[in-house]
């Protein structure tokens, strides 16, 4: 009877530990807010451009590993395949009285305002970072 008791315990540990471990786990997610200062409130920056990358001094294009725009909100999410640490850098971006994105001699957008955040991903969690821009 001892017996039949440790086999049925045993077997429901070994079905427990099965079955948490087969648990598929979510990718890494970003969540980058990006603010501004105007007349002492912190207002958020609709169209930033928020690039990631590796934590370097100056991430040049080959190192961006995902970039977008912030939402009106002045919001924007990134998800990742694999845990990392990485630097998510926001700019202000100049722009004409139509709202639309003025670019230098080299079609690159220029940034007024910039501001970076390091970002840890990890899976089953979403880092939410707000950046000022300055």
């Amino acid at each position: 009877m001892k017996k039949t008791i440790a086999i049925t315990i045993l077997f429901g540990v070994f079905l427990t530990l099965l079955l948490t471990s087969c648990e598929e786990k979510s990718n890494p997610r970003a969540r980058i807010s990006v603010f501004e200062m105007i007349d002492s409130a912190s207002v958020p920056v609709s169209g930033a451009l928020v690039k990631i990358g590796p934590p370097t001094q100056e991430n040049t294009l080959e190192d961006v590993t995902n970039q977008g725009y912030t939402n009106s909100s002045g919001v924007i999410e990134f998800e990742f395949e694999k845990e990392l640490v990485l630097q998510a850098d926001a700019e202000k971006l100049l722009r004409d009285e139509t709202n639309q994105i003025i670019y230098d001699a080299y079609g690159d957008p220029i940034p007024i305002k910039t501001g970076s955040r390091t970002i840890v991903l990890k899976y089953d969690f979403t880092d939410s970072k707000t950046i000022d821009v300055k």
